[in-house]
């Protein structure tokens, strides 16, 4: 191989099964080998949070990263070669002024009168990160429109991130700042 070559990628139903969806043969032990190259540099980019993202590389065996991309966009470190991750603050400085000096709590509370929206757990949220379980049954494009017009009424520029955990079988929805997002 020549020169340099920048593999970032998702973990679930990428590298990893998530749900019914079995594991391509022998795709984990190419991968592996494709990394070990010296002239490749890792990045993992993913919805998870940090420790779900180690849990899966240490129960999957993957390849140590070099950079991880978390929490839906908003979180982002560098991982030395001593297994070392180091939280890009710079980042976080970044994506803060979409939300225009507000906390975390504060849009918790300006969504808390929506019904369909359940918060998820305290370690699958972060200060850049709200997360949500909402009913499949739901009304999805009108309840878009009333989370965006309640934070654009205080000025605050979202991106709203909507996917199914299939094995729970329930909507998933992360209302991150407008500049993050696993997808850049």
């Amino acid at each position: 191989m020549t020169g340099q070559l920048l593999i970032c990628t998702d973990l679930d139903r990428t590298l990893i099964p998530n749900g019914p969806q079995s594991e391509s043969p022998n795709a984990r032990q190419h991968f592996a080998t494709l990394c070990a190259c010296p002239e490749v540099t890792l990045a993992y980019v993913s919805g998870r949070h940090r420790a779900l993202i180690e849990q899966a590389i240490s129960n999957y065996r993957l390849p140590q990263p070099d950079y991880v991309i978390s929490d839906v966009g908003t979180t982002i470190y560098v991982v030395g070669s001593d297994n070392r991750w180091t939280r890009q603050q710079a980042w976080e400085t970044e994506i803060a002024k979409d939300w225009a000096g507000k906390s975390h709590a504060d849009i918790k509370s300006m969504l808390s009168t929506l019904p369909a929206l359940r918060a998820q757990e305290t370690a699958k949220q972060n200060a850049f990160k709200l997360s949500y379980y909402v009913p499949l049954q739901a009304d999805h494009r009108e309840l878009s429109r009333l989370i965006e017009q309640r934070l654009q009424d205080k000025g605050i520029a979202s991106r709203l991130i909507w996917s199914i955990d299939e094995p729970a079988g329930i909507g998933l929805l992360d209302v991150l700042p407008a500049r993050a997002s696993k997808y850049h």
